[in-house]
């Protein structure tokens, strides 16, 4: 159970504790991965601003290796590096450094999209609900959970609303 912080005499105090809160700054943006292997969750990954992992069979050092999670039929269908997911201001850039090739779809509003294949060395943002297939049955799709940092910024970046509705007063209905 994780409990929140209470306000006390304008303060952030610990439930539990009763102390004072320390503010440690802003928390580094954050997105979450999931690796579906035949439409299950097999794994999640974290990853924090700034950060840039090669995701594949096997990587190399500080990369994510997926070797042990996938079975030996699928393994052989994935590269060793297969694709390169770099995080900069809370937005995720991938890039396709297979030897197979990947494809990618994105998820709107209507659902998903049609499946893409994804550029070879091109870099292209990789949204919240967005899915990589490495191979058939091998999906990395951006967890459509988003955590504080990432809405932070996503308000941050967009336009104020504009035209004369802007400024009116909001009234219920």
């Amino acid at each position: 159970m994780v409990l929140l912080p209470r306000m006390r005499r304008g303060v952030p105090t610990c439930e539990h504790h009763g102390l004072e809160l320390i503010d440690d700054g802003p928390r580094t943006a954050t997105v979450q991965l999931k690796l579906l292997v035949a439409d299950r969750v097999a794994a999640r990954f974290t990853l924090e601003d700034g950060s840039t992992v090669r995701i594949g069979r096997r990587p190399g050092p500080g990369g994510i290796a997926l070797h042990d999670l996938l079975p030996g039929d699928l393994a052989g269908l994935v590269s060793r590096a297969h694709v390169e997911l770099r995080v900069a201001g809370g937005v995720v850039h991938t890039t396709d450094v297979s030897s197979f090739g990947t494809r990618w779809r994105a998820t709107g509003k209507s659902g998903p999209g049609p499946w893409r294949d994804l550029p070879q060395d091109a870099s292209r943002d990789f949204r919240a609900g967005d899915e990589l297939e490495l191979t058939e049955g091998v999906v990395l799709a951006r967890s459509g959970r988003r955590f504080p940092a990432e809405l932070a910024q996503e308000w941050q970046r967009r336009k104020p609303p504009s035209g004369e509705g802007a400024a009116a007063a909001t009234r219920m209905v």
